[in-house]
């Protein structure tokens, strides 16, 4: 069962900088609500859903980083709880190896995160990474 919340649940993922941008969201939104944010880059599924226990009711926004190391891994992490706002830090090669060395197929994994989003959601793009252009396509 996928946990939807009405609230911004908000999702930073990307091949690097997801763990400053969670922590300077989080500092920013802290200051006016109380929230939930992922500890440290605890950011696989078996962390997320221990996240997902910890929210409760009183916190107005939830701040999650989303990791993947391979296909499917975006995916299973919205199917644990869809947020409704992704940030896409910037699509390196940093685990590209995992993906047979194709930066398309390395870009299919990120655009998991787009597909499986609230569709209503809104999508933070980086305009200055050349490979974050690619994700709409």
């Amino acid at each position: 069962m996928t946990l939807v919340l009405n609230k911004p649940v908000i999702a930073v993922a990307g091949s690097s900088g997801k763990t400053t941008t969670k922590e300077m969201i989080a500092s920013i939104l802290r200051q006016k609500w109380p929230i939930y944010k992922s500890p440290g880059n605890r950011n696989n599924r078996k962390n997320i859903r221990q996240h997902v226990k910890k929210i409760k009711s009183s916190h107005r926004a939830i701040v999650l980083e989303f990791g993947m190391s391979g296909k499917g891994h975006l995916t299973r992490s919205c199917r644990i709880i869809r947020p409704n706002m992704a940030i896409i830090t910037m699509v390196g090669t940093s685990h590209i190896g995992n993906f047979g060395g194709s930066l398309r197929n390395l870009i299919r994994a990120k655009s998991e995160l787009i597909s499986h989003m609230q569709p209503n959601g809104i999508l933070f793009l980086n305009a200055d990474d050349r490979n974050s252009k690619l994700l709409l396509k």
